[in-house]
């Protein structure tokens, strides 16, 4: 599962989703932040989810569900333009 957040959705994407996928046994699950460039994974083991790897723009992620995928952050994250106050 992957989850792009926004200002009007991050508060649910990180509480009321993150349990929601936890209770139904969504095996990997991602919260993307776009502003922070930042990608934090949570892996379900043992029926809940452990400490959360958190991936920058620099890095590449490997899904555990995906084992021949690396997702290049660096492209993920290349034309997001961050809106300043």
């Amino acid at each position: 599962m992957i989850e792009v957040l926004s200002p009007a959705t991050a508060r649910k994407d990180r509480r009321e989703k993150f349990l929601l996928y936890d209770k139904h046994g969504v095996k990997e699950y991602w919260l993307v932040e776009p502003d922070a460039k930042l990608m934090t994974a949570f892996i379900l083991k043992d029926d809940q989810y452990g400490r959360p790897t958190i991936y920058s723009d620099e890095e590449e992620m490997k899904p555990s569900i995906f084992t021949d995928l690396i997702v290049n952050q660096t492209e993920v994250f290349a034309n997001i333009e961050v809106e300043e106050d």
